[in-house]
């Protein structure tokens, strides 16, 4: 895959989890899966990773 279609594909995906992401401690994993989906807050973490 050419890395400009997988960045295209991700940005949007990732875009909503940025701030939770950026923040540091347990609210803020507790708040992402609260407001955005448990299943997608861990394929959004997997992916930052």
């Amino acid at each position: 895959m050419d890395i400009s279609q997988l960045v295209k594909e991700l940005v949007p995906f990732l875009a909503p989890f940025l701030p939770y992401l950026l923040k540091a401690g347990e609210k803020a994993a507790e708040e992402a899966g609260r407001r955005l989906g448990a299943a997608a807050w861990e394929q959004a973490q997997a992916l930052w990773a």
